[in-house]
């Protein structure tokens, strides 16, 4: 297993079943259940060929949202415990126009339950701005407390409407169970004290965030950097085109000269993976007026 674990898709792979989830609603799967889980799929995980699979095909193409998705459908379709019944299937009105999505519908055959899952991957700084904090995505362009109203109010309910009862019924499922898988991270810059909104798991995945003139009083001349490209975000990376900090200053201001979007940054130790943050230009945020908590 930990030959495979070399690779980065099945590294990948186990960081989107074991790690914690983003968020603790009541509609969020339980550490328990995903445990329990995991060890049905890790008897099995060794005997996994990714080649050949729909999973590799123009990867390089795909966004990390779309990414993490197939990594849960292949886990979910590779899985003893689970029949993967439909994903991405879209809901129309009686326009035949589409008024949203269902992620994904499984059946648990140990609990005899079908389920709806919602999936997602999520990476959000944390930004106090006068009383408020708030947790803004990299690029200014998603909001935590937006992604959370979406999803109570339309994504995790959509299958009480009357267009999710015409796909139930089409799929002769009478009872049916709404929940939301999310994982990811929030980074806090490092003056900041942590306080968590009270929808987040209070054992999500942490790390820093810094603006582009704290770089020299917070990062660490003699370690090494590697910047990395979004499908990179999830599991830790391995060293590839070490940067000494030297050059990294260099490359992130020729960087920074030409776009404001945030990069984000693996640190190395004696070559062996640290943590990662985020390197924000001194625009950022850039939706400060329609921020909210």
């Amino acid at each position: 297993m930990f030959k495979k674990l070399n690779n980065k898709i099945f590294r990948d792979l186990f960081w989107v079943i074991k790690s914690d989830q983003l968020i603790d609603i009541k509609e969020a799967l339980k550490k328990k259940y995903l445990n329990e889980c995991y060890k049905n799929f890790y008897s099995s995980f060794k005997n996994i060929d990714l080649c050949g699979d729909n999973i590799l095909v123009d990867l390089k193409k795909k966004t990390l949202g779309k990414y993490f998705e197939m990594l849960v459908f292949f886990w979910l379709n590779k899985s003893d415990r689970f029949i993967l019944i439909e994903h991405n299937l879209p809901v129309l009105n009686t326009q035949k126009k589409t008024i949203g999505e269902i992620d994904l519908i499984v059946f648990d055959k140990k609990l005899s339950k079908f389920y709806h899952w919602e999936v997602c991957v999520k990476y959000y700084l944390a930004y106090q701005f006068k009383d408020k904090l708030s947790y803004i995505g990299p690029n200014s362009n998603d909001f935590l407390n937006q992604k959370l109203d979406k999803l109570k109010k339309k994504q995790l309910t959509i299958l009480n409407s009357k267009e999710g009862q015409i796909i139930l019924d089409s799929l002769n499922i009478k009872n049916i169970e709404s929940k939301v898988l999310m994982k990811g991270m929030i980074f806090y810059n490092h003056n900041m004290i942590k306080n968590f909104n009270l929808d987040l798991n209070e054992n999500h995945s942490k790390s820093w965030w810094i603006y582009e003139n704290e770089i020299n009083d917070f990062l660490n001349h003699k370690d090494e950097f590697c910047i990395l490209d979004k499908l990179e975000w999830m599991s830790d990376p391995f060293p590839k085109f070490l940067l000494s900090y030297n050059k990294l200053t260099s490359k992130l201001k020729k960087l920074f000269s030409k776009s404001d979007k945030s990069i984000c940054l693996a640190i190395f130790k004696n070559k062996k993976y640290f943590n990662k943050g985020f390197v924000v230009s001194k625009a950022w945020p850039k939706k400060i007026n329609i921020i909210s908590n």
